[in-house]
This record gives structure tokens, sequence and C-alpha cells, in this order.
């Protein structure tokens, strides 16, 4: 539900004036899904899943490093996401046979 806020944020606040929700409303909120499903899980992990995930799926790391608010193409690739050995080879592959095989 929008609760009609203008927020670009993917979690809104009601009440927050960013329309983001705050580091505590997201601790709380991972303690309750951690509870509910009898699962740990870090945040972080989360993150770097979610960049690998939309890399893996063929997103330029242009695009994924604006969605993960970096500054710099650098910090996408050197502290979350990395492409897949199989991805690398499917690539090189496609560009070897595309150019004639030659």
């Amino acid at each position: 539900m929008d609760n009609n806020l203008n927020s670009h944020a993917l979690f809104p606040s009601k009440n927050g004036a960013d329309g983001y929700l705050s580091g505590n409303a997201i601790r709380r909120i991972k303690a309750v899904v951690e509870d509910d499903l009898d699962v740990k899980f870090d945040l972080r992990m989360c993150r770097r899943t979610f960049g690998q995930r939309y890399l893996d799926s063929d997103v330029d790391i242009e695009s994924v490093s604006v969605l993960m608010g970096h500054a710099s193409t650098k910090t996408t690739e050197g502290f979350y996401s990395r492409k897949r050995l199989n991805k690398a080879i499917d690539n090189a592959r496609n560009s070897w046979l595309s150019s004639g095989g030659q």
C-alpha cells in the first residue's frame, strides 16, 4: 500500500520526513522476520545478493551501482558483485563464436 506517500523508497516510512525507514526500524523488522522464520541472516549478505543477482541477470554494472547507491562502479565491483565463472566463460565463448571462432 502506498499510503499516499511521495517516496522512491522500496520500504517507505509512514512518519519519516525523508520517506525512508530508519536504521532502527529496519533492524526491528529484521528481528521479526528472523523470529518468524527461525533463521538468522546478515543484512549485508542481502545487499551482496541483491547486487550479484542483478549482475547474473546481465544488468549492466553502471545500473547496479546506481541501484546500490554507490558513487563509483569500482565500489560495486570490489565489494559486492563479482561475475560468476560460468557467466565469464559464457561471455568469452559467445565473443569468440561471434567473431567466427578465429
